[in-house]
């Protein structure tokens, strides 16, 4: 049931709207309206997005631990977006995005460091 979400109206009236073919709609809507109504609704549907798994209180960031099933359901993800956005898609793509990214992404070091374990295992 990955991303069964998007056959939602709420994402898949908008991915219509924004589709382009070779990168993701979401980024065309942010572009335009400033956020994407399509992702706000994604992040907080499927728990293999590690926005899924973040709280805030009093203004801090508040990291869950994400399960192992998760994980790799998100390398598996990762994978298959860097397959359809690459031009020129090589094996290792996902795991080099998510090591110059993950500086950006709030996860637990423990989850950090088993997403990237799984990116290498199951790069294809």
């Amino acid at each position: 049931m990955h991303d069964w979400s998007k056959f939602g109206t709420t994402e898949f009236f908008t991915s219509a709207k924004y589709f382009q073919g070779d990168k993701t709609p979401i980024g065309a809507e942010k572009a335009e309206r400033g956020y994407s109504i399509a992702w706000l609704n994604h992040k907080a549907k499927n728990k293999h997005h590690w926005e899924y798994w973040v709280d805030f209180r009093d203004g801090e960031i508040l990291c869950c631990p994400i399960p192992e099933k998760y994980l790799r359901e998100m390398a598996c993800d990762m994978i298959g977006a860097s397959k359809v956005y690459s031009k020129n898609y090589k094996p290792g793509d996902a795991h080099k995005y998510f090591m110059n990214n993950n500086h950006t992404w709030h996860m637990l070091p423990k989850n950090k460091k088993v997403l990237g374990e799984f990116l290498i295992k199951y790069e294809f």
